[in-house]
């Protein structure tokens, strides 16, 4: 890991609240309310995005009951991937067991100041995004720190 990647784990910044878009799946998730959160901006036309929905799906089998809430973020690359029932597909087709907000109108991409396929936003039970990771790759570095978020809740 460089120094950069470091900094990048160490982040202070307040998360945005995953308003607007429409939940398609879940309930809405509130980050804030004392649990940890991992934001997941994807979109199912994303090949990159794609091969993360396998390691997203274990870290929500195996972290869910100790308090991590996963929220995958649907933000269309192209206009055709904003609809609601094709998203829905894909959601079934790659077997996506947590909350999945659309945002077709990119309100929380903006709020989260994202520009990147597939992007990770960690945020602890206080709403403070800790770090972030931008396309594929790091998962272990990334389920390190989500342990992390849950020792810290647990105090």
């Amino acid at each position: 890991m460089t120094q950069a990647d470091a900094d990048r784990m160490l982040e202070q910044i307040p998360a945005p609240a995953l308003a607007g878009g429409e939940w398609l799946q879940g309930e809405p998730v509130v980050v804030g309310s004392g649990q940890p959160v991992l934001v997941e901006f994807w979109d199912y036309t994303c090949m990159n995005c794609i091969r993360t929905l396998p390691y997203l799906a274990e870290w929500h089998r195996r972290y869910e009951q100790h308090g991590l809430r996963i929220v995958g973020v649907h933000t269309p690359e192209f206009s055709f991937a904003g609809n609601a029932d094709y998203v829905r597909r894909a959601i079934d087709e790659f077997d996506i067991p947590y909350p999945v907000l659309l945002d077709p109108r990119y309100e929380v991409w903006k709020s989260y100041d994202n520009r990147y396929w597939p992007a990770k936003y960690f945020v602890d039970g206080g709403g403070t995004i800790r770090a972030r990771h931008f396309g594929e790759g790091g998962y272990g570095d990334a389920e390190t720190f989500i342990q992390m978020l849950l020792r810290e809740r647990e105090g």
